[in-house]
């Protein structure tokens, strides 16, 4: 069976409204304007420092202030506590890959954020310490 997608591309600001609401954690920017080097920290730790809706807006937003900051040269992303997790928490997965709309939503929000994340013009790296999550798992 093969799912054709027929929603037309959503408006941004309305998408990051929308996820807003689904609070927890936070995703903090620290910015060392003598180094130039940028530190993105994943802050859920209850969670596994998995993202909340909140936390996806929270990082686009910071990728573009990114993109505007001239004198940055690095950026460090990084975790509080011993988790690194890139995915949403179960929770709220469960319910948003029930309503294909809000997971097409999802999924807008987070290509836009890894899309303009991979062109800032700096060097960015993970640093990874103690136990990794890299996706989602099953649902």
């Amino acid at each position: 069976k093969i799912l054709v997608c027929t929603f037309k591309e959503p408006d941004l600001n309305r998408v990051k409204d929308h996820f807003k609401q689904f609070q927890g954690g936070r995703v903090i920017l620290t910015k060392d304007e003598d180094s130039g080097v940028a530190f993105i920290c994943l802050d859920h730790p209850e969670k596994k420092n998995s993202f909340s809706g909140k936390m996806m807006v929270e990082l686009n937003e910071i990728i573009s202030e990114l993109q505007g900051w001239k004198s940055g040269k690095g950026l460090i992303l990084h975790s509080k506590g011993n988790v690194f997790c890139s995915g949403v928490f179960l929770d709220m997965a469960k319910n948003f890959l029930n309503d294909p709309e809000q997971a097409y939503w999802m999924s807008f929000l987070m290509q836009d954020s890894c899309r303009r994340f991979l062109s800032l013009p700096f060097i960015s790296v993970a640093l990874v310490q103690g136990k990794v999550r890299v996706f989602v798992g099953d649902v």
